[in-house]
């Protein structure tokens, strides 16, 4: 009689794929990680919530915030949506800007203790902390995007996009001071046409991002010749759409039709080169891109977590950089936007409300609401040499956390879906806790907070790969599941 044998489910860091076909699927894969994330332990988890800052919605959908910090510590939160720009005051959002364009997105960025507004329809404004008013030396009237680069606010423009436009030293409101302020023209640059969308910093260099090129300069002064040079021209890479180019320190990554790229320099030569990131999930990204009808983009970085983020319609991908795989997604949420501050927290731009995520560690739904939490495995091969087996029960090891019930559905060779149950975690007891209960000492270790027993489930049916399908609709967490194994019996060919 052959014997049984186990398949062990310990490493999930290959995050969620969608290249690869489900017979040859590596089981450190995930057909889907939807309101779930790989932790730096490597488990399986439940992403945290999120919840409301202002206690009453206001009347628009929130698209943009920025982190408004002074030199002297003085930070206000702003967030935007629907031609109103708001200041956060408490549990209040309070309008600092009314009656702009109400389809534009508002764009941020910070110069000398001041704050440039730019929407791409009104004129650019400045916000001092007190009051908005519009801001002077003639700027691009419909100037959408600033960024500052070696004292100087470079601004990109609605009506001429293949120009950029720059302030004089150390001046956000000069642009016309001939000797100091000035334009870049790209149409002999590059040679053919496209349309400049975004602006970075990539180590001392500033990188201008079109629709399907990237161009570096380096310099610091671009009045004086000879100072502000080209370095490359990146050809047939581009963003897709204004704030998906991100910094993650050493690296920059730009979300573009031809899905995510990053860029890093060559120590031998100097130049950057690119990557594809996007490579596993890239089938997702399109169908995300493709299903997007509302144009809701956005990314950002996250480094409490080492997460790259974006937003495409009503879906956040998580891209962690510590494993270079992607850990997860959020979906059901009211997300419209997103941004972190310079203290690390994250904010979620949504429907008249501003969100803070994972504000505490007992956050886990999205402001009151339920989160469904879906996690599909790859497809595992029951045993060697295509033979069918029948799984007969399955150990789960798990790190303490909430209580929290999981249900499970097993499906076997693509088709056949076999009952599940549902099985329950559940910390152990604890000598150390203060709830008025009697504690289990023989289940209790030493001083520890409690000891996890495997959870066991007893299984059934049977083919020649299984895919396991667990889920959980609530508000509870935190919980984490690190081992599976799982009990085949051999069975024949047919």
């Amino acid at each position: 009689m052959a014997r049984a044998n186990t398949r062990r489910l310990t490493d999930f860091t290959g995050g969620e794929a969608a290249i690869f076909a489900a017979s040859a699927m590596n089981p450190k894969y995930s057909m889907l990680l939807q309101n779930a994330y790989i932790t730096e332990r490597g488990g399986l988890a439940k992403i945290p919530g999120y919840t409301a800052l202002n206690t009453a919605a206001v009347a628009e959908t929130l698209r943009e915030g920025y982190d408004y910090r002074k030199s002297d510590g003085t930070l206000q939160v702003l967030v935007a949506g629907g031609g109103t720009v708001y200041k956060k005051a408490g549990a209040a959002l309070t309008a600092i800007v009314i009656n702009l364009d109400a389809s534009a997105i508002m764009r941020f960025e910070s110069m000398q203790d001041k704050v440039g507004i730019f929407n791409g329809v009104n004129a650019p404004m400045i916000y001092d902390g007190v009051s908005v008013s519009a801001m002077g030396g003639t700027p691009p009237a419909t100037a959408f995007k600033g960024h500052v680069f070696q004292g100087r606010m470079w601004l990109i423009d609605k009506t001429n996009k293949m120009q950029a436009t720059y302030s004089a030293l150390n001046d956000m409101e000069d642009y016309v001071t001939a000797s100091n302020a000035g334009y870049y023209d790209f149409r002999d640059i590059l040679g053919t046409g496209d349309e400049l969308v975004d602006l970075c910093t990539y180590l001392s260099m500033l990188v201008f991002v079109f629709l399907n090129h990237i161009v570096i300069y380096s310099g610091t002064n671009p009045t004086e010749a000879g100072d502000f040079q080209l370095v490359q021209i990146v050809r047939g890479v581009g963003a897709l759409e204004t704030g998906l180019v991100q910094n993650l320190g050493t690296d920059n990554v730009v979300l573009g039709r031809s899905g995510l790229q990053s860029f890093n320099q060559v120590v031998t030569t100097g130049n950057l080169k690119t990557n594809q990131l996007s490579r596993v999930v890239q089938p997702t990204i399109e169908q995300l891109i493709r299903d997007n009808t509302d144009d809701i983009y956005a990314s950002c970085h996250y480094p409490a977590r080492s997460w790259y983020m974006v937003l495409i319609g009503a879906t956040v991908l998580i891209y962690s950089y510590v494993f270079k795989a992607w850990v997860g997604r959020i979906v059901g949420a009211d997300i419209k936007g997103m941004f972190t501050d310079a203290d690390g927290n994250l904010y979620f731009c949504g429907t008249g409300y501003l969100y803070q995520f994972a504000p505490n560690d007992n956050t886990f739904d999205f402001n009151g609401n339920d989160i469904t939490w879906l996690w599909k495995s790859a497809w595992v091969q029951l045993n060697k040499g295509g033979q069918k087996g029948y799984p007969s029960m399955m150990d789960i090891v798990f790190t303490p956390g909430d209580i929290v019930d999981i249900g499970t559905q097993l499906l076997y060779d693509l088709t056949f879906v076999a009952n599940g149950e549902t099985f329950t975690l559940e910390p152990g007891a604890s000598l150390m806790d203060t709830a008025a209960t009697t504690d289990i000492w023989d289940a209790a270790f030493l001083m520890d907070n409690g000891t996890v027993d495997p959870v066991r489930i007893g299984l059934d049916g049977g083919g020649r790969t299984l895919q396991l399908i667990f889920s959980n609709v609530s508000s509870d967490g935190p919980f984490e599941i690190n081992d599976i194994t799982i009990q085949v019996n051999p069975g024949g060919m047919n």
